[in-house]
């Protein structure tokens, strides 16, 4: 009865590390928030640089600060100037870098083009102008269907590069000669 005991012990012990070592992600996410500097909900944020008219609006659930300059967005939406619209469950923002990270899915929507891209891990530095995900890809719109292993978005997200496995459908208006 003992040995059954143990073993019945034993194997809740090895399911729950196996669901946590899943989750080391929520797991560290939590200790984050316990470290947080400050914290809102329902932040709706407006950025202009001054010579630059584009700018963006951030709306987020729940914004909170860890270190003078780290943030954590939770269920994220961004547009910017151009018309790009960046929508996420979780970001981290570095702004001395100016480097927005998205560990999980986010959809970009490019309104204007009637086209949406679903990455899955992207970092964008903003300085550079570049997003870069090394995770699958697919692009998809009227007349336009993409997938490839990883892409590189230059220009804010007004080109993109696609690399490894690329499988392109593409209607003729959308090539430009």
């Amino acid at each position: 009865m003992a040995y059954r005991l143990l073993l019945g012990i034993g194997f809740i012990v090895l399911v729950s590390l196996v669901w946590m070592a899943g989750r080391g992600k929520t797991v560290q996410r939590v200790v984050q928030q316990d470290q947080a500097l400050r914290k809102a909900l329902g932040v709706h944020m407006i950025e202009k640089r001054q010579g630059d008219d584009t700018g963006f609006t951030v709306k987020t659930t729940k914004l909170i600060q860890i270190s003078e300059d780290k943030f954590v967005f939770n269920n994220m939406d961004l547009r910017t100037g151009s018309g790009i619209y960046l929508k996420c469950g979780y970001a981290e923002y570095d702004a001395k870098q100016s480097v927005l990270k998205v560990p999980g899915e986010l959809v970009l929507e490019l309104p204007k083009e009637g086209i949406n891209a679903l990455v899955n891990g992207i970092t964008w530095n903003r300085n550079k102008g570049e997003a870069i995900t090394d995770n699958p890809v697919k692009v998809q719109g009227k007349g336009i269907m993409i997938r490839a292993k990883k892409a590189i978005f230059t220009d804010n997200f007004q080109r993109v590069s696609f690399f490894g496995g690329v499988y392109a459908k593409v209607s003729i208006s959308y090539i430009s000669l």
